[in-house]
């Protein structure tokens, strides 16, 4: 059963749905209610809305309901912060749900409920799962792995570094779900008519690329100002018959629309997440952005780790240079304009795709989770993997949730299950279900976040989505399956040397990173000020003191 909150249309097509009932006889999802096994009532609680609550119905909860058994009553909470609030309403009494999505310092949170009595606070540990040898055997024999070796151990840091036991062993308490990275889009068109301007330019792909490159992108972007550029369109791949017209041409010939933008009010690229950028650059450049180690979790009321990246010389030093790399990006004029934060667009810009969409940015560095805002009908977007400063540290920050099951110390049907033991590994299996081979790669195909198992990449579902040819392809579909396509490629070949990374969650691990955001706002606002004195009023802040080691 699932209680939807809106209903619309899917990425992958018109889907429609009923409602499902709630109630007795032939109640929900699609067939008979009462005569369907029921392993026991799962209740999950989740963020997503929309299209994403739908296609989880579709590809996930339906078929896990109809083919496997299980009764999870699914209900959407208004997203993170909806969600947060209402499980820590629940905290008190323990009337929080079986399953729920969130993010580590959502977990963090959790699992300090209730700590020291329990490592885990309200959260099961799932290790006993983890390492239950049956269950083992029947994943194995199923995908030739054991369930924890199907995640991505890249996604399985995040979880893995929560909570720990009396020996500073990691306790699991969540599963990957969805996932989803950064990538350096870009207006196709405007990156192949600069190439007929000058045929040295490509899309850079470091830093170093970027500052040579960019003020050449740049001129070309400023002499469209005020403008417009027509051009033909053989296929998805070839543009031709460039041509700059001050006069709009009109609807009979296509064209990118430049005619309000002006070079005081442009720059060549953004950025939609400032924290992102942020704790990326300072990855990039080799320091250490917070840290959380077992010797932090003492047991304390304020438990919780640490800012690192003005902390020790070497750190402050390596911060210092990739900040400078954000002046140097911003620079001190129009034409030296290679970056911009959102914010300088005007109030009404918010993230960095409405700036692109405007085409008052060309690149734009964006979330493959959230591709649509970066759609519009005018504007050809591609995708390509972020600029990095080395070699050896080419960093991409993972984001998605996680699945995590509560410890309710309740059974929801005694009458089936004669401990809570017992129900939680019910739990436990349903989520690996919904993180691993089929039913994960339907949900990732239908959402366009990345599998977070190997067995759901290797499906055929996924293999057959990301080689399928495109040709009847939205511009969003094709977006997403391209984007999809440089994840596996790029990102996830081990050749390539990309790192995915994800920082650990505590408790005020978001307020430190809702803080970071803001410097890079300071390097660009703030010219007079230097980045030492930046950096050294945000380790000074009445906010973030208690995060500095002392």
């Amino acid at each position: 059963m699932f209680k939807k909150k809106l209903s619309t249309i899917a990425l992958f097509g018109a889907i429609a749905l009923s409602a499902a009932s709630c109630g007795g006889g032939n109640g929900g999802g699609g067939a008979g209610g009462n005569d369907r096994p029921k392993p026991g009532d799962m209740l999950f609680w989740h963020n997503f809305g929309g299209e994403y609550t739908n296609t989880m119905e579709k590809t996930i909860l339906s078929p896990l309901y109809s083919n496997d058994g299980y009764n999870l009553e699914g209900d959407a909470k208004g997203g993170y912060d909806g969600l947060v609030k209402e499980i820590n309403m629940t905290l008190a009494d323990r009337t929080f749900p079986n399953i729920a999505t969130g993010y580590p310092d959502h977990f963090a949170g959790y699992a300090h409920t209730g700590f020291p009595l329990s490592r885990t606070g309200v959260l099961a540990n799932m290790n006993t799962f983890l390492n239950d040898p049956e269950l083992n055997a029947a994943h194995q024999a199923k995908y030739g792995t054991s369930i924890r070796d199907d995640y991505y151990p890249e996604y399985m840091v995040e979880n893995d570094s929560i909570s720990y036991d009396e020996s500073g062993n990691a306790i699991t308490v969540g599963l990957p779900f969805n996932k989803s990275t950064e990538v350096l889009g870009y207006n196709y068109i405007f990156v192949e008519y600069a190439k007929t301007v000058n045929s040295s330019l490509h899309v850079p792909t470091t830093w170093d690329e970027m500052k040579l490159l960019g003020p050449k992108f740049r001129e070309i972007q400023m002499s469209l100002n005020g403008k417009w550029l027509t051009y033909n369109q053989v296929d998805r791949e070839t543009y031709n018959n460039f041509a700059v017209v001050d006069s709009n041409p009109g609807d009979s010939v296509k064209y990118l629309d430049f005619h309000e933008n002006t070079n005081a009010a442009t720059a060549l690229m953004c950025w939609d997440s400032l924290e992102n950028m942020f704790i990326t650059l300072v990855r990039q450049f080799g320091s250490t952005y917070t840290s959380y180690l077992p010797t932090d979790r003492t047991g304390k009321a304020d438990e919780h780790g640490y800012m690192e990246f003005y902390t020790g010389d070497d750190n402050k030093a390596k911060t210092v240079q990739a900040m400078q790399l954000v002046r140097d990006l911003y620079g001190t004029s129009d034409a030296s304009r290679l970056f911009a934060p959102a914010s300088f667009f005007g109030a009404g810009s918010t993230y960095g795709s409405d700036a692109f969409k405007k085409n008052k940015v060309m690149f734009n560095i964006c979330s493959t989770g959230g591709l649509t805002h970066n759609m519009d009908p005018d504007v050809r977007f591609e995708s390509a993997p972020i600029p990095y400063q080395d070699a050896s540290k080419k960093f991409v920050i993972s984001q998605g949730a996680n699945l995590t099951i509560f410890d309710r110390n309740s059974v929801s049907h005694p009458e089936k299950y004669a401990s809570i033991d017992e129900f939680e590994k019910e739990c436990f299996k349903a989520v690996v279900k919904m993180t691993t081979g089929d039913y994960q790669a339907e949900w990732a195909v239908q959402s366009g976040y990345y599998p977070a198992s190997k067995s759901a990449t290797n499906s055929q579902i996924y293999q057959n989505f990301i080689n399928g040819d495109g040709s009847q392809d939205t511009d969003l579909q094709y977006a997403i399956r391209k984007s999809c396509k440089l994840n596996q490629d790029e990102y996830m070949n081990a050749s390539k040397n990309w790192q995915k990374f994800v920082d650990p969650g505590f408790n005020g691990s978001n307020v430190i990173r809702s803080k970071v955001g803001l410097i890079i706002s300071d390097l660009t606002n703030k010219p007079s000020l230097s980045i030492d004195e930046i950096l050294t009023g945000y380790y000074t802040d009445n906010d973030l003191k208690m995060y500095v080691r002392s």
